[in-house]
């Protein structure tokens, strides 16, 4: 899926787990089978062969970003547009006048 940076999307993913106690195996066989889902919002700033990255927060003036995300692409199982292809994804900004 060809993105433009800075689209917002949606990503599905799957993140680790850690159990930090004493479990007999017979509980792992049933921890083992369920998934760590986790939903991420954010804008595309770009795929690699490896990672997703995404931003929380954008500059459009600097083009600069901050709370960058980086997702495995192994982990992903879903990606989706937040809006549609149509319309502009960027808002309007109001300047100040101060």
């Amino acid at each position: 899926m060809a993105m433009k940076k800075y689209t917002p999307i949606s990503v599905i993913w799957v993140d680790t787990e850690t159990m930090d106690d004493w479990f007999p195996e017979s509980d792992l066989k049933k921890w083992d089978s369920s998934e760590c889902l986790c939903h991420s919002v954010g804008l595309f700033l770009k795929k690699t062969k490896n990672h997703l990255l995404l931003s929380g927060i954008s500059l459009d003036r600097d083009e600069a970003c901050a709370c960058i995300q980086k997702i495995p692409l192994g982990c992903v199982k879903k990606i989706r547009r937040l809006y549609d292809k149509k319309r502009s994804h960027k808002s309007s900004v109001r300047k100040s006048n101060k």
